[in-house]
């Protein structure tokens, strides 16, 4: 699976996770290898798309999304795209799934447990083999891999049916820091779909966008 990731050029990503505080999120996201994405967030009220180009990350949200991530400019960032340093907290971990090299790794190789095949199921219309993570190491993540059997062994869905094991690190491959590591033990469960994969993609910059007053796309708000 991971030798087929790496050979990827363009996927889609959707699925939801929820929170130890009963908080349920959802994503949809594209990503055209290397280095571009685009993924829309919604959590509760929040609303927000992102688009990754280069060294920049574009973001657009609502007044809610705003209002918790940065109040003392929520009114003036709302409804418009904005454009960060890629650098801004929590990117890094979305930039390595743009990345060949770490997109196979981090989906396939980062933080799984005991593993073990659990026959056959079906995904999306499509016939996959069930691959079981048990956790039992330190920091891996209790669940289930389904890879396509037929055509390329490529990931069709991963579901995450627990909390992380305690202990382990944060993996740089896969951009994570101790805050991003931190917040992997909030989820107590996900599902995340793959799919279209190859498929052309055209992810661009955000035409009009604006730098948040008083800072640079180096000194990001977030």
């Amino acid at each position: 699976m991971a030798a087929a990731l790496s050979r990827v050029h363009s996927f889609r990503i959707w699925g939801y996770a929820k929170g130890l505080d009963g908080s349920t999120s959802s994503l949809h996201g594209v990503f055209e290898l290397p280095g571009r994405l685009r993924l829309q967030v919604a959590r509760g009220e929040e609303r927000s798309e992102l688009v990754m180009v280069g060294q920049y990350v574009y973001v657009m949200a609502n007044r809610a999304y705003w209002l918790d991530h940065a109040p003392q400019v929520a009114a003036t960032l709302s409804g418009r795209w904005v454009r960060l340093s890629r650098s801004f907290p929590g990117m890094s971990t979305w930039y390595a799934l743009t990345q060949p090299r770490s997109l196979a790794h981090c989906v396939g190789q980062s933080h799984i447990g005991k593993i073990a095949l659990a026959g056959m199921a079906s995904v999306n219309g499509r016939q996959a083999a069930v691959i079981v993570s048990r956790g039992g190491l330190p920091g891996s993540v209790p669940g289930r891999f389904y890879v396509a059997r037929s055509g390329p062994p490529l990931p069709l869905r991963s579901v995450q049916t627990g909390r992380p094991q305690p202990g382990g690190a944060p993996d740089p491959v896969c951009g994570e820091t101790a805050a991003t590591y931190a917040s992997r033990a909030t989820i107590v469960a996900s599902e995340e779909n793959f799919g279209a994969y190859n498929k052309p993609v055209t992810i661009a910059a955000p035409k009009h966008a604006i730098t948040p007053p008083g800072t640079s796309p180096q000194k990001p708000v977030l």
